[in-house]
Order: C-alpha cells, then structure tokens, then sequence
C-alpha cells in the first residue's frame, strides 16, 4: 500500500476516534465533529491528531483555516521524506544483498540500479553491500565523481551532504557520517534537521585521489578532506584533514606529509607505456618518470 492511501485509511480510523475525545470534551456531536476533521485533513493534510491538540473545533475558521494551513503543510512535507525513505530501504534491502554477487550479469544488474537511483557515472566501481541512505526523513545531496570505488560493506550517511570528488577509493567496511546530535541543544544555531530531535547537518567533500582505507570511521563535523590523502585503516577521523599527507590513529592525527607532486602510478599516464614492458624493465620505467614528473627520487 502506497503512503497517500495509507494517509487515507488512518485519516478515516483516527479521526473517529478522536471525533470521539473532542466530543466528549466540548459536548458536541461526534458525526459533525467527524465531519470537521474530514474536511480539513480533505483541503490541508492536517492529520486528526493535531486537529484535537490544537482544540480546532471550538476556534473561528479563519484561525482554524491558517493554522490547519501552517501544520498540514509541514506534514505533507513530512510525508514526501517518509515516502524517499520507505523506497530507499525498499531499493537497499534489494540490492545490497549477496544475491547479486552469483553471477556477472546480476552484478551489472545492482551496479545499474545504483547508478540510476544515486546518478552515479558509469567509471565508478561499486561493490555489494553497499549502503547509501540518509536519516530523519531528509534527503540529502549526494554527489560521486569519476574513477571512484565504493568498497564492500561501505556504510555511507548523507543525511548533511557528501561530495566524492574524482579518483577516491572507499575500502571495505568504511563508514561515513553527515550528520550529528545535539541532545542538550547547546549549538543552538545549527541548521536542525525536520523531525530531528535536535539533529543537524554536517557536510561532508572528500578531496580528489584519496584513499580512505578499511574499517575507518568519519566522523560528523570533519567538513573536508582535501586532495590526495591516505586514510589508514582503522583510522578515525574527527577533524579537517589537509591534503597531501597521511593520517592514522584513534583520533586520527598526520603522521607523514606527501610531497605535492608525487602522484601515485594511475595518475602519472605512464601505464600505457609500461603495458608491454617486460617485468626487468617496468620498476626502472615508474622510478624514471615519477622522477621526472614529481621532483622526488623515489627509490
């Protein structure tokens, strides 16, 4: 059953029953009252619940009209995120499952499905179990680049907003997370989340030809990781990581800096020239041009 006719049914259950309440508060008829509730969830979506909680039924109309207008707006638009996330949890439970690894015509298959859904270019690896979503009834804006890889089990939340820039590698088991909790409601300013409980969005942009390696952990509120960076495995990251180094540990510190020009082999453009080398020849043919393209002797 699709969510507006779900709408439908509970507006008719619901409504009966507190038609009933108001009644029995106001000394009225329950039919007409009925009737009222109806009506107003029929013209602005105002649910039967808030129709009792803010006393409609004893209000003139014009101030019934404008706050019947006010909320069934908002849960209208409540209702748009539920429906995003019934059909995203509907799309992972089918397609992050082992079922689409036993053959290769089933793993283009799930690599489609993601690709349309997500608006995913078709040089971007993707693997099985990935998990894509967002949380607190948000959809959030997810961008991927070229040349990317999303690993097995990456768990990534866009709830706050993520860019993947080009060329980044996602390994397995990593997790990724854009949004955060307030529970004491000390950041006040923060751009609160609908429905949140205090919850608000922390954007995400992983910088170009990073690697982000297994089972790293991050965090909300990093905002950036700039270019060419390698995350260790295990690592968890909390802050702003600066491009060109690396990074381990728990709290995830720069344990080395990368010398701006080096660029690892895929993105020197000389693998077209050592493709038919023989082995004896191909470690000479890397040390020589990322030499010359980099400035570092690389031994």
């Amino acid at each position: 059953m699709n969510l507006k006719l779900r709408r439908h049914f509970q507006a008719i259950k619901y409504g009966w029953m507190d038609a009933k309440k108001i009644a029995a508060q106001n000394n009225a008829n329950r039919f007409a009252v009925y009737l009222d509730i109806l009506k107003y969830y029929r013209q602005y979506d105002l649910w039967s619940y808030h129709y009792r909680i803010e006393n409609l039924w004893i209000l003139p109309e014009d101030q019934k009209t404008e706050i019947a207008q006010r909320v069934g707006a908002l849960f209208k638009k409540r209702d748009e995120y539920v429906q995003y996330k019934y059909d995203e949890r509907k799309f992972l439970h089918k397609y992050a499952s082992m079922k689409y690894e036993t053959s290769p015509r089933l793993m283009k298959k799930r690599a489609e499905a993601y690709r349309k859904r997500y608006d995913i270019d078709e040089t971007v690896i993707l693997q099985y179990g990935l998990i894509l979503m967002t949380e607190h009834y948000t959809i959030g804006e997810l961008k991927v680049g070229k040349s990317c890889l999303l690993g097995r089990n990456v768990d990534i939340d866009y709830t706050g907003g993520l860019e993947i820039c080009d060329n980044v590698s996602i390994m397995d088991g990593v997790k990724i997370l854009t949004h955060a909790h307030d529970s004491f409601n000390i950041n006040s300013d923060n751009d609160y989340l609908p429905f949140s409980n205090y919850a608000f969005r922390t954007p995400l942009k992983i910088g170009r030809n990073t690697s982000i390696g297994s089972r790293a952990i991050i965090m909300p509120g990093v905002g950036e990781i700039g270019e060419n960076v390698m995350i260790s495995a295990g690592a968890i990251v909390k802050e702003k990581v600066p491009s060109n180094c690396i990074v381990a540990g728990n709290p995830a510190k720069v344990i080395a800096k990368i010398p701006k020009g080096l660029k690892r082999v895929y993105e020197t453009g000389i693998i077209p020239e050592i493709k038919h080398a023989d082995n004896s020849h191909k470690r000479a043919l890397k040390v020589e041009q990322l030499d010359k393209k980099s400035g570092v002797t690389v031994n």
